[in-house]
């Protein structure tokens, strides 16, 4: 079981106790509660990858690429008349992930291009 997925499990487990709840995981019972309440199950049905991008390295190649093309699209655009540096720093989109992404392109776009015959 992934980081994520552990972490879910470690935030859920004592309310399903208190609840009186048997809880299973992401496939794998967590605890059975005698006399249960009721269940408490967690699954991913979509199978979104939880886990989050790996870090990219600074000092790589591709990394420098990028940073010197944005550098150099800026000094020679908008930031060559104003004499104002560029800082270039890694970043990361929160909350915003592939599959939701790609979710919205095909809903966006197949509705866009449907044709009636």
């Amino acid at each position: 079981m992934n980081a994520t997925y552990l972490a879910w499990i470690e935030k859920l487990i004592d309310t399903a106790h208190e609840l009186k709840l048997s809880f299973d995981a992401f496939g794998s019972i967590i605890s059975i509660e005698p006399d249960a309440a009721g269940q408490l199950t967690l699954s991913n049905p979509f199978n979104y990858s939880l886990e989050p991008s790996p870090v990219s390295p600074t000092d790589a190649p591709p990394y420098h690429l990028l940073a010197g093309t944005i550098r150099k699209t800026w000094e020679t655009g908008r930031g060559k008349d104003s004499g104002e540096p560029i800082f270039v720093a890694p970043g990361i989109m929160a909350g915003v992930y592939h599959n939701h992404l790609e979710a919205v392109l095909k809903t966006n776009l197949v509705a866009t291009l449907s044709f009636d015959s």
